[in-house]
């Protein structure tokens, strides 16, 4: 049987969790056993999708698809001539509008459809609601979905995918953008945050696990908690910042890190200045290209999600050998080990989250033995290599079949 080859679809947002799955996902399957190419839509007037931009620095097959409008029937045939051209056997869609694409080009293609989401969701508007019943409708039309985390498969039997169809392949990350950062010296000392300066994204070709790097030789900063992410309504920063709030009556120096964008920024930023003793503490720094740099050197790394699949940001925190706290919801769980790898409070109870951040910065031990089984966790249950070779798997069954 000769190789499956795979298209990979995206409509992408900017260069955040699932652009950055994609590429290392891609970069991590055999290419002995499966071609990958990569394809993202376009608006026009938009630029150019980063994650082709990235694609192309490592060597990936990268293609783009321009739509007249956010969803652009004409762009089916693109998708179905993209495909014929480049022999694929697969397309994988990666959230609603990719999906409906990928299946409505699927006959004109000749192909099988793989969707794996990300996430859902919460419709907001007509138009929305009427995209995401039609993302819906297309993940039963797939040949298989493979949701990355429990939570998302319940998700996904619930909106009527066949069980026979529903693969559950876990998410991972890429260690080998981690492991440079965590290996590298960082100095006699901790910087602000806020004088890092932006930094090329360090890849080498495969995930390499150094086994005798020490974290005391990495300094970090004591009082420091971080947060990379979305500033959106479903990641309840709000209850991160009371929270905080209460840290900070009972520790001197505490600091917390938001590295991220989104609509809800100016709101936290009104209720952090409201809260008396978190007052001046919080820094916004948004989008950062070195987030790693600047995770390297906090003390934590917290997430305070109502819902979550297995978190991408908590996987790279963890992964440089920082401990969680979050609140214990399923897909964190799978993550955050009580007493192992971090510390966990109930959904919402803001006093019980403050007390978890204020005994690990009060416990420099605990903290250390916490974050080092962090980082093993991550070393062997969520690498990007280990979810590569279970698609590379999945890949070679569809394309077994005839279509």
């Amino acid at each position: 049987m000769s190789r499956p080859i795979v298209l990979h679809l995206i409509s992408p947002t900017g260069y955040y969790g699932a652009e950055r799955w994609v590429v290392a996902q891609a970069r991590h399957c055999n290419p002995n056993e499966v071609e990958i190419h990569i394809a993202a839509t376009r608006e026009s007037g938009d630029p150019s999708p980063e994650i082709l931009a990235r694609s192309h620095e490592l060597g990936l097959p990268s293609h783009e698809i321009l739509l007249n409008g956010r969803f652009d029937l004409a762009a089916v045939m693109k998708t179905a001539r993209l495909a014929r051209r480049l022999k694929v056997s697969i397309l994988h869609g990666h959230g609603y509008k990719s999906d409906l694409l990928a299946v409505l080009a699927r006959r004109a293609a000749r192909t099988r459809v793989v969707a794996t989401p990300h996430g859902f969701e919460k419709a907001t508007g007509l138009k929305l609601r009427m995209y995401l019943a039609a993302g819906r409708w297309a993940l039963r039309h797939c040949d298989a979905v493979a949701p990355l985390s429990s939570e998302l498969y319940e998700i996904v039997l619930e909106m009527g995918v066949d069980p026979a169809r529903i693969h559950l392949i876990e998410n991972g990350v890429d260690l080998s953008e981690i492991d440079p950062v965590w290996s590298s010296s960082t100095g006699t000392g901790p910087r602000p945050a806020e004088d890092l300066s932006p930094t090329k994204d360090l890849s080498p070709t495969k995930d390499t696990v150094p086994p005798t790097a020490d974290p005391s030789s990495h300094p970090r900063e004591e009082n420091c908690l971080a947060y990379v992410g979305r500033l959106v309504p479903l990641k309840n920063l709000q209850s991160m910042l009371r929270a905080f709030d209460v840290l900070c009556r009972l520790h001197d120096g505490a600091r917390l890190l938001l590295i991220g964008e989104g609509p809800e920024e100016n709101a936290l930023r009104t209720l952090a200045d409201s809260l008396p003793a978190a007052r001046g503490r919080v820094e916004f720094l948004g989008y950062r290209e070195d987030r790693l740099e600047i995770l390297r050197r906090c003390s934590l790394f917290t997430m305070t999600s109502r819902l979550e699949g297995i978190p991408r940001s908590m996987m790279e925190a963890m992964a440089l050998g920082l401990p969680a706290v979050a609140y214990s919801i399923p897909g964190v769980d799978r993550l955050l080990l009580e007493e192992q790898t971090g510390l966990s409070a109930p959904l919402d109870q803001v006093e019980d989250l403050a007390a978890a951040y204020h005994r690990l910065l009060n416990d420099h031990a605990l903290r250390r033995r916490l974050g080092e089984g962090a980082r093993v966790h991550i070393q062997k249950n969520f690498s990007a290599r280990r979810v590569a070779k279970e698609y590379e798997t999945l890949y070679r069954d569809l394309s077994s079949r005839t279509t």
